[in-house]
């Protein structure tokens, strides 16, 4: 591993630990909302930073670029979503949904180099975790009759027609953001590739 890969791998377990840390901070008084997008989101992408830097360790590599890109969609929504709808930002919630988007963010932008990306239809993954999440919501929901946040807002007193205009929605939206994102990201490291 060169300089930059070392402060990289070192950059990657800091902030999966800082993202395991908040969540569950934010979250362990309340575990009924543990089925929240805040708090999956924020434990997945915190295992898979860890998960990367052993990875980075035994292979000398990081995941695929796509990856990454993955992660931090799924919390910049976040960040989007605490901006325009004023979400909770009290106590580990200043993390969860302002300052670990931001550092995600930071570091997709700095290490991340998007024209590793061959297939540009990989940045299509981005829609895997918003309709596991939305699945999971669901059954959440029909387990226990009550839906989680944010999914509350797209199954509950919506027709079935409505709801599938909600999903279709959602998935433009991550699509759009992560096609743009994906755009910039190639262009900032136009001389890197």
């Amino acid at each position: 591993m060169n300089g930059k890969d070392k402060i990289r791998s070192s950059c990657t377990l800091i902030l999966g630990f800082v993202f395991l840390t908040a969540t569950i901070l934010g979250y362990y008084k309340e575990p009924i909302n543990m089925s929240e997008y805040c708090f999956i989101s924020g434990m997945t992408v915190g295992l898979i930073l860890i998960s990367s830097f052993f990875y980075s360790l035994a292979k000398k590599r990081f995941f695929p670029e796509w990856i990454y890109a993955d992660c931090m969609i799924t919390v910049f929504v976040i960040f989007l979503a605490t901006i325009i709808l004023r979400l909770n930002l009290d106590g580990a919630f200043i993390f969860i949904h302002i300052v670990n988007p931001i550092l995600l963010f930071l570091y997709w932008a700095i290490f991340c180099n998007h024209n590793r990306i061959k297939k540009h239809l990989l940045i299509a993954t981005c829609l895997v975790f918003p309709l596991v999440y939305l699945m999971i919501a669901k059954i959440v929901q029909l387990a226990t009759g009550n839906c989680p946040f944010p999914a509350v807002l797209i199954f509950e007193g919506n027709p079935l027609h409505l709801v599938i205009v909600y999903i279709v929605a959602v998935c433009l939206i991550y699509l759009l953001l992560s096609f743009i994102l994906h755009f910039i990201n190639r262009a900032i490291h136009k001389k890197d590739k």
